[in-house]
């Protein structure tokens, strides 16, 4: 009798030792699952953050816009007599986009990246529409050396003070392509062009600056709502 108590006694130790056994495991599949849920919901939060159907629209926008208005600006004669002085409105349209954030929505907003998206793809698709394809690299100089001084610059300023920001970037864009003139022709003495290049991309630089200002001040709330 008492060796089947024993024995009745240890089966039911066993039984309890596998039922929390299983208990156990359960707790532990139950936070793995969890676990794994959250991983997926975040994977698919920042691939949201990513891909932004608004934010890719708006970029598209502003790269159209941009691409009008260099095409239109290449049709106007400079009465100056000296290569790489224009206008550079399209530049107000990559300022605008490095500036821009809309308080009521903070998913419309635009990192380094996305600008020097905007910016590339207008620099491509205007040297294409343009038929001046050779132009490309003086673009691409100007244009990323230009980028890089406004970014650096947008950390200094505000929004009120953007026609400094587009002050620095026109003149480093046309030192950019002075730049690559020098590097392609094996020119050097084109460099005596800089100086009036400079007060000449200060002067546009400026004019753009304020544009992109004034746009800001007016559609920071309201604009693509």
């Amino acid at each position: 009798m008492r060796w089947c108590a024993k024995r009745s006694s240890s089966q039911s130790e066993n039984l309890k030792n596998r039922q929390r056994q299983l208990v156990t495991m359960n707790k532990k599949n139950e936070r793995k699952t969890t676990e794994s849920n959250e991983r997926i919901t975040k994977a698919k939060d920042r691939e949201g953050e990513r891909i932004n159907p608004k934010k890719l629209a708006i970029m598209a926008i502003l790269t159209a816009i941009a691409l009008v208005i260099f095409i239109v600006e290449a049709q106007i004669p400079i009465p100056i007599p000296i290569p790489g002085v224009k206008l550079g409105l399209a530049n107000a349209v990559t300022l605008f986009a490095l500036f821009y954030k809309r308080r009521d929505d903070p998913s419309v907003f635009f990192t380094t990246f996305d600008v020097l998206a905007i910016l590339l793809c207008r620099i491509m698709l205007g040297a294409i529409f343009t038929g001046r394809p050779i132009a490309l690299a003086y673009s691409l100089a100007g244009g990323l050396l230009g980028f890089a001084a406004q970014v650096i610059m947008k950390r200094f300023v505000s929004n009120k003070q953007i026609w400094a920001c587009g002050a620095v970037g026109a003149a480093l864009h046309n030192i950019g392509q002075i730049l690559a003139a020098i590097l392609i022709t094996g020119t050097p003495s084109i460099a005596a062009y800089l100086p009036v290049l400079i007060i000449a991309g200060v002067l546009t630089g400026v004019t753009t600056g304020l544009i992109a200002q004034f746009t800001l001040s007016r559609t920071s709330r309201s604009w693509f709502g």
